[in-house]
């Protein structure tokens, strides 16, 4: 039955599209279906002991993943006075061909979870941030000279892809044993999408023509975007200036643009050794209706140079113009060309389908060992496969892990949790180096958090105890089988 389950997953990934790659957690923190941080992303992982779990912004910590195939100090320096700058000399030099990161936030403010008819029924509240950006190498050769030398007379940025999002969850879910090896639940959740951008075949280009008197400069592409302040517009429809009093307030104040999706989740465990489980989650939708517009940029502008001819007259002569003026209304035409044009539109946005897929063995009381697949389908597909060991000390866990981005990064992580009478305590990362210096990594990730437990019974430490080496035999007197 798990592997008829295994393969409607893989199906199904394959038949949903998405627009924006999510990260997603430490692949280790899935040993441990109890981890309130796993529940989060598998519906079908709960508590077993009926105790009540909860948590709360300020406790509740944090996941914050950045993935990308360049170092953020590649872009960021330090001049002289050892001030932070812009160097794109510098990420020049260091740049590939394409030019990538991503970078996922999830905050929990609330997270409950409660014992309801034989399973366990859940709730929480997030606040989700996801940003993508792709930058062709050509495009940061341009933005790093002041003047354009020869061997970019006729220059083409390529597509520049901005695209990100950030939207709040509201989730309510129950988990049950289905029969005595596999467990299964369901989460709905209400989503409110507070802002949001996805840029398509933007581009801009630089032309000389053949006698070189004439530089063309151009503008192409399209967007979608949301803001949660007022755009205030000119008569063009380009954007003169923002609305950001209060935008903090006006973010999270924002539920003008309501969505819904589904996440299904499995765990199936045949004996003490083996434990499969796999999560479908973000099965649904935003719908953006309030201040959401279409983005337009499709404009040129053939830069002759200044004709100073009438610049270099007396004030009193005829058709004199002022120098000053003259450099103005250059720079005017040539920031015309940087200026989309926004107009008013409603758009549905597919959340991108997220996958789990993990398995562990237990060898013993104490050491097990995991391997676990997490996948988010979209237009910037996204994967991470993790191999794990955690050591089990009482109610003391440490975990190491090897994890594999995209196929194309490695990084060595870690963690350790605690559960104690009346609280969980965990910290994980797939990247101990980042924490010397995170700039200098390409990709490093951490989850961590604290929840409480009422009516928590501590588990008894097996290893207090000798192992028998006989069997008990069914015939015993007062032998009842357990089921």
């Amino acid at each position: 039955m798990c592997y008829h389950i295994l393969f409607l997953f893989q199906l199904l990934i394959l038949l949903v599209p998405g627009k924006v790659a999510v990260s997603q957690i430490n692949g280790s923190v899935f040993i441990k279906p109890d981890n309130f941080y796993a529940q989060l992303y598998n519906p079908a992982y709960f508590r077993t002991d009926e105790a009540v779990a909860f948590t709360f912004v300020g406790l509740s910590g944090a996941s914050f993943i950045n993935q990308g195939n360049f170092e953020i100090a590649d872009v960021i320096t330090l001049n002289a006075n050892n001030d932070p700058r812009v160097d794109f000399p510098n990420f020049y030099e260091a740049s590939k061909q394409r030019n990538y990161i991503r970078q996922d936030l999830t905050l929990p403010i609330l997270f409950a979870m409660v014992p309801f008819k034989n399973g366990y029924a859940s709730f929480f509240y997030n606040e989700n941030l996801s940003a993508y950006s792709l930058i062709h190498q050509d495009a940061i050769a341009f933005l790093s000279n002041g003047n354009i030398p020869d061997d970019y007379r006729n220059f083409d940025s390529e597509e520049i892809k901005l695209a990100g999002i950030g939207y709040r969850e509201f989730a309510f879910g129950y988990g049950k044993p289905l029969n005595n090896f596999l467990n299964a639940g369901v989460r709905i959740k209400l989503l409110f999408g507070a802002a949001q951008a996805d840029s398509k075949y933007w581009s801009y280009g630089v032309k000389t023509s053949p006698d070189g008197e004439i530089i063309t400069l151009s503008s192409l592409g399209t967007a979608r975007m949301m803001l949660p302040v007022p755009v205030n517009l000119r008569e063009n429809n380009s954007i003169q200036s923002l609305d950001s009093e209060n935008a903090i307030a006006k973010y999270f104040g924002e539920y003008g643009n309501p969505g819904f999706a589904v996440d299904l989740g499995f765990s199936y465990q045949n004996n003490e050794r083996h434990f499969f489980s796999g999560a479908l989650r973000d099965f649904g939708f935003i719908r953006f209706g309030s201040n959401s517009y279409d983005v337009t940029q499709n404009d040129s502008f053939d830069f002759i140079g200044f004709d100073l001819l009438n610049a270099i007259r007396y004030p009193e002569e005829p058709d004199y113009t002022n120098s000053n003026e003259l450099v103005k209304l250059i720079k005017d035409e040539i920031r015309e060309v940087y200026q989309p044009t926004l107009e008013k539109r409603k758009y549905t946005y597919m959340m991108p389908v997220k996958t789990l897929l993990h398995y562990h063995y237990q060898h013993s009381t104490r050491h097990i060992f995991a391997a676990t697949s997490q996948m988010s389908f979209s237009k910037n597909y996204y994967s991470v496969f993790t191999l794990s060991a955690l050591q089990n000390w009482a109610n003391f866990q440490i975990f190491e892990n090897l994890s594999i981005h995209n196929l194309n990064d490695l990084t060595i992580g870690g963690g350790l949790r605690y559960v104690g009478t009346h609280a969980e305590i965990f910290a994980a990362t797939d990247n101990l180096i980042a924490f010397y210096h995170p700039a200098e990594n390409k990709t490093f990730s951490i989850s961590f958090g604290v929840c409480f437990l009422l009516n928590h019974k501590k588990t008894v430490n097996e290893e207090k105890f000798s192992p028998r080496k006989g069997k008990i035999s069914p015939y015993l007197p007062f032998y009842e089988e357990k089921r």
